[in-house]
């Protein structure tokens, strides 16, 4: 069975395009496989993928990760209110399992978020 990556891929090639309602169905298989939700306007980069083929993760509409990322099993990306921007991820960045991603925060190039965190303010890249 292929990453969840593989099928956003595919989402996201589809939804550039301005091919309609296909995006959605593979958001809906996406989840269904998975238990993922990945929309087809989040940016993910090459050769970033996740962990445990991507179970149970959520990334909010517009979450930006850079490449050669590697995302954690469980990984969460939640807007804080009042804000409307997303977090913005960079590139080589390892991103450990159960962490949550909280409001307009940017994690810089070459970062490691340990397992179980919450990110709430901004990390420069290291």
């Amino acid at each position: 069975m292929p990453n969840a990556i593989f099928f956003y891929r595919i989402q996201r090639w589809l939804y550039l395009h301005h091919i309609p309602f296909l995006p959605k169905l593979i958001q809906l298989l996406i989840f269904l496989i998975y238990n993922t939700k990945i929309t087809a306007d989040s940016k993910i980069g090459k050769g970033s993928y996740f962990v445990c083929k991507g179970i149970s993760t959520v990334l909010i509409p517009g979450t930006e990760i850079g490449e050669n990322c590697v995302l954690g099993l469980r990984f969460s990306t939640v807007r804080k209110f009042p804000y409307k921007n997303v977090p913005k991820i960079g590139n080589n960045v390892f991103i450990g399992p159960n962490v949550v991603i909280c409001g307009p925060v940017e994690i810089g190039d070459n970062c490691i978020v340990a397992a179980n965190s919450f990110v709430d303010k901004s990390l420069r890249g290291g």
